[in-house]
């Protein structure tokens, strides 16, 4: 016969008689409470979904109607009588969040695999929302609406932030329960005092404004008072307050274990029961549905007090001598304990009914589990679970008590038979409920019994175990190992790398196949970009900067959604998560990963909120800013900053000079804009024409709409090339740097921004100190540079004067009190337009909904333009709406002096409509030499239209200096539609000079512009925030800021350059955004994000040993 090999347990004594984990164990062993989390996840889980669809009344829709309902489920406005059943789904989904972040928490603290874990948790627990949510629609009487699936994602992302923050402590002390010795009884009394506070002030239904609270003190007397005012006889208001002093009795172990000493007696005990009592039933009356009463105050300093007693007699005691006297004691307590559940179940109030009777109410009870509970309140519903739980409790302590001397059964087969007995007492309890008039059985009540016995048995027996086998001086380590194991979870690795770098790939030559204009070129681009990188993977670091401010070709495209930079980035994406080791050990501290997925979710829920409802993804899906989803258009930004994080900092370890590389991508950028910004100034006001009011936007194709996009990127950029400057040693590329620090500040003096001005200042004396303090600390000759460099700012501010006596830039200086005035009316607008509902404060209106609330809700009189793309027998047109001035404008490259004929099919319903089509030289907002075209449009049918005229002027000019021509159609007429289709511009030679003039492709090669920027931000950064992510949002992004300053001046204090540039760029946008809305720009997101992120990352030091070669890395890269 084959001798039985014998198991490997999971943990190994070593020579020192330490324990360690056992490798050699099978994977089976090694995972035990992996398998134990991962099964109670998933009953949990079904505890949701059945939960979530009681009371299970099935009725059948069919799925396309499902389906078209759900996509438009309503945004409920809830008042403080339901905030319960809200805030009952965020704490039904906490569960499921910590658990999935628990099992597929990293095997180290690797930010990606904490990023990756959680934003799969997340995803999974959304998805389990979503069906559910989609599913109770065939289950009435349950009812779907957004504000339910924005608490269960909330609950979600709540739970995966209390796994990063609490989940290795509660980790170890679960894990000292299940091991047991010494610390197991400490462990259990803590995460029950837990679970004692937790429920203490359940359901959470907070007042949560002055209006609410002066409700409740109106209405004090019916929730205020020192007697239960439910209580309907002295004997149940006994039992009553007995059952809250033993629940609060732990609370008085824990006290006598680590607080209290034996010479000061019960009193610090009473003391402190009051304290407890005072504070709980404090925050009673600041809940909707919550009672104080006075009573509790002194239940609760008794329970505490009896709990220290307790303590003292049982760290004495010899239980080996009690168990004589267990038996006994059961009998003794038996009757009573028959009849105080007799007298809780009503046996001695309410009248007895025939059997007749009780039949008949038997065929009307439902044995659903859970059934009755789904149709009272939260607190009712929780108030009869406990209620029910501590009748029971007592059945499985006694069948304890009972077998100890008779037979040792192990913990689960006792618990079985304990259950089976608490099911056997309820059975008879609700029976007789049946026979009792006004009283009615509930069956889940067995379920709860067996459950409640069940667990008092075995607990029990733990805890007699511990005090009976003494202290186990290895349970520690033990306890040690398995929280290693549990913390372990799964591996994510290289797979969930590599699938993000694939679904990044994937989107390319998806938008490659729809891009409007040269398809092969920006193709080749790419490929390129990718085989380069993948030879220099460090080659982004330069790239990504230098086309972040330059490469957008929206005015020519028309997408603006999703354009030709996204494109580099998710190429980037794909090459650098693909090639990214899944281990890599980069130490960064926890509160950094804390403060990135408190963002994350914040941006998170806020993008949800503006999703909903579901719109159709249809021509007008990714045309303007009042489509839903214009919340992914703003979201892209913080998701490529937090997706290029990693990048980064595998970068640092690896020993790249991130800093140096950055800084080139920078510089790199501000060339092209500033480039792009002299063509400009050059070809339309004149270089030094100080006068006209014509103000650049270069590359910053979203200031169509007008905004300060221009101002903060080169407020952002300037201090990298200061940084050039100062560390650069060569004459002549100093020279260089000194002269494009000149023009980026030329270009900056010709925004004509007064913010922009400010933040330059803030920007430049930061950037100088930081010079300073270098020289200072490495006492390096570098000091007549950073005077050098005060000397070019002081020179850019005397500059300054210059174009001050130009005229234009006095009108703007000498209307600041007004626009002042304007501002801050505008801000008063925007807080007013705001849901005035608690979700709405905590969580905002949602991502990119602010152009779509001020066009229905704005009290400035503004009647917005606006156009859509409509469908009719297959055919797709324009409608144009009137309204403010819009203009829906596509390049044309018109000669000068030729004849040009435009037609185009139009109708109208409104008499007298009039459609103009200017055509006119134009960079993005300013119109300089127009041929103004206009046609009457009065028939309701479709109808073919035609103008022939001459260029004249338009488009004259060198080649190089040629202003570029646009054609625009808008409706100038007020409360009119006019409907466009089938524009052509036919030249000369017969060529049709207009792309997508059916609007087959929708938005292709059209890009709109207005004049007015009030309808489009809301123009300052913190309110924007606060409007579209309400306070979460505000604290987060605020938390983030806060870390990285501080971060950054300490480092820059040392003398590093590239900190306190870094510092220059946050603080210049940070000046710019007080007074403008950089944010609602996805570009400069991206950069104002990942300043801050590469800021509040911490890397102490490589775990390898490479730390030699690094440190030049970190010096230049600013990061620790």
């Amino acid at each position: 016969m084959l001798s039985r090999v014998p198991r490997q347990p999971w943990y190994k004594v070593t020579a020192e008689g330490k324990l360690q984990p056992n490798h050699l164990a099978p994977r089976s062993d090694a995972l035990i409470p992996s398998r134990r989390l991962f099964y109670a996840g998933l009953i949990y889980l079904a505890f949701v979904i059945y939960g979530s669809l009681v009371p299970l009344d099935f009725h059948y829709h069919p799925l396309a109607e499902a389906w078209r309902s759900f996509t438009n489920i309503p945004y409920l406005r809830l008042g403080v009588g339901s905030r319960a059943d809200w805030v009952a789904n965020i704490l039904l989904y906490i569960p499921l969040g910590f658990i999935g972040a628990a099992l597929l928490g990293s095997r180290n603290r690797s930010l990606i695999g904490t990023l990756v874990a959680a934003l799969l948790v997340f995803a999974f627990s959304a998805l389990i929302a979503l069906g559910v949510e989609f599913s109770q629609q065939f289950f009435p009487p349950r009812t779907v609406s957004l504000n339910d699936l924005i608490a269960e994602l909330l609950g979600a992302a709540s739970g995966i932030f209390l796994w990063q923050v609490t989940g290795k402590r509660l980790t170890r002390l679960g894990v000292e329960v299940a091991v047991g010795g010494a610390n197991a009884m400490r462990a259990l009394m803590v995460l029950y005092a837990l679970g004692y506070l937790i429920i203490s002030v359940f359901p959470y239904d907070f007042l949560v404004s002055a209006s609410e609270i002066s409700w409740k003190l109106e209405h004090a007397a019916d929730s205020v008072s020192f007697w239960p005012a439910s209580c309907n006889s002295r004997l149940l208001c006994l039992i009553k307050l007995m059952a809250e002093a033993a629940a609060v009795a732990p609370l008085g172990a824990l006290f006598g274990k680590y607080l209290a000493k034996p010479r000061h007696g019960l009193f610090p005990a009473l003391l402190l029961g009051a304290l407890l009592g005072l504070v709980i039933e404090t925050l009673q009356f600041f809940l909707a549905s919550g009672v104080t009463e006075g009573i509790s105050v002194l239940t609760r300093a008794v329970g505490v007090a009896a709990g220290l007693k307790l303590f003292n007699f049982a760290s004495v005691a010899n239980f080996r001598r009690l168990e004589g006297y267990l038996r006994p004691a059961v009998l003794l307590m038996l009757p009573l304990y028959l009849l105080g559940l007799a007298l809780v179940s009503g046996w001695f109030r309410a009248d007895w009914i025939s059997i007749e009777k009780a039949l008949a109410k038997l065929d009307t009870l439902r044995f659903i589990p859970f059934y009755y509970h789904y149709y009272t309140s939260e607190t009712t519903a929780l108030r009869s679970l406990l209620v029910t739980v501590a009748m029971y409790l007592p059945a499985g302590l006694g069948y304890w008590a009972w077998s100890q001397r008779r037979v040792h059964y192990s913990g689960n087969a006792g618990g079985v038979t304990a259950g089976l007995i608490g099911a056997f007492i309820a059975l008879l309890m609700e029976s007789s409920r049946l026979f009792l008039e006004a009283k009615r059985p509930d069956p889940t009540d067995l379920l709860i019994a067996a459950l409640a016995a069940g667990f008092a048995y075995i607990l029990t027996d733990r805890i007699a175990r511990w005090f009976t086998q003494g202290p186990d001086k290895m349970s520690a380590v033990k306890a040690d190992v398995m929280a290693h194991h549990i913390a372990k979870g799964l591996d994510l690795g290289r797979m969930a790398l590599r699938l993000v770098a694939l679904l990044a790939a994937a989107v390319v030559p998806a938008a490659l196949l729809y891009y409007p204009l040269k398809p092969v070129w920006l193709a080749a681009a790419l490929i390129l970009y990718g085989l380069a990188l993948w030879r220099r993977p460090a080659l982004w670091l330069i790239v990504i900067p230098a086309l972040l401010p330059v490469l957008d070709l929206a005015p020519w495209s028309g997408w603006f959604f999703l354009d030709e930079f996204d494109l580099f980035v998710l190429v980037t994406l794909a090459v650098g998560l693909w090639r990214l080791p899944s281990e890599w050990h980069t130490d960064i501290s926890k509160i950094s990963v804390v403060l990135l997925l408190f963002a994350v979710a914040s941006y998170g829920i806020s993008a949800l909120i503006g999703l909903l409802p579901w719109q159709a993804l249809d021509a007008n899906a990714f045309s303007n800013y009042y489509s839903h989803y214009n919340a992914v258009r703003i979201l892209k930004g913080f998701v490529w900053a937090v997706a290029l994080l990693p990048l980064w900092l595998h970068a640092v370890r690896q020993g790249v000079e991130v800093g140096k590389h950055f800084t080139a991508g920078m510089v790199l950028g501000l060339l092209a804009v500033t480039t792009v910004a002299l063509w400009e100034r050059l070809v339309f006001p004149g270089l030094f024409d100080f006068t006209s009011d014509y103000r650049i936007s270069a590359t910053f194709s979203g200031m169509h709409v007008g905004g300060a996009y221009i101002d903060a990127y080169l407020n952002a950029a300037l201090p990298f090339v200061a940084l050039w400057l100062i560390t650069t040693r060569d004459g002549w590329t100093r020279g260089a740097a000194l002269l494009l620090f000149c023009l980026g500040g030329y270009v900056l003096l010709v925004t004509y921004s007064r913010g922009a001005y400010l933040a330059f200042a803030v920007a430049a004396t930061i950037m100088s100190v930081a010079a300073m303090l270098q020289a200072i600390r490495h006492k390096e000759a570098k000091m007549p540079r950073a005077a050098a460099l005060i000397a070019v700012a002081t020179a850019i501010g005397i500059a300054a004067l210059a174009v001050y006596q130009g005229g234009y830039m006095q009108a703007r200086f000498s209307q600041t009190g007004k626009d002042i005035g304007i501002r801050t009316a505008h801000w008063s607008d925007a807080l007013r337009m705001m849901d005035k509902d608690g979700l709405t404060q905590w969580f905002g209106m949602g991502l990119g909904s602010y152009p779509r609330i001020y066009s229905k809700k704005n009290s400035e009189g503004v009647m917005l333009a606006t156009y859509r793309y409509e469908t009719e027998d297959g055919n797709i047109f324009l409608r144009l709406y009137s309204g403010d001035a819009l203009y829906l404008n596509q390049a044309a490259a018109l000669n000068p002096h030729q004849h040009y004929l435009l037609s185009f099919d139009a109708r109208s319903t409104t008499p007298g409509a009039l459609l103009s089509a200017p055509v006119c030289e134009k960079g993005l907002l300013y119109s300089y030499r127009c041929v103004w075209l206009s046609k009457n449009i009065s028939n309701p049918g479709w109808e073919r239209h035609a103008i022939a005229f001459d260029s004249g002027e338009t488009g004259a000019g060198w080649w190089f200096l040629r202003r570029p021509v646009k054609l625009s159609l808008y409706v100038p007429q007020s409360h009119t539609v006019v409907d466009v289709d089938n524009v052509q511009l036919i030249g000369p030679d017969g060529v049709d000079l207009i792309s997508n003039g059916d609007f087959s492709q929708g938005n292709a090669r059209w890009l709109f512009s207005t004049d007015n920027h009030w309808p489009w931000h809301i123009e300052n950064l913190w309110l924007h925030l606060f409007f579209e992510q309400g306070w979460i949002g505000v604290v987060a992004t605020g938390l983030l800021v806060i870390a990285a300053l501080m971060r950054l001046v300490s480092r820059m204090r040392q003398g590093e350059l590239f900190s306190g540039a870094v510092l220059a760029a946050l603080g210049g946008m940070l000046v710019v955004g007080a007074v403008n809305s950089p944010l609602d720009a996805p570009r400069l997101m991206l950069l104002f994000y990942f300043l801050l992120l590469i800021a509040v990352m911490e890397i102490p030091r490589l775990l390898s040993g490479r730390i030699q070669d690094a440190a030049k890395c970190y010096n230049t890269a600013g990061v620790q």
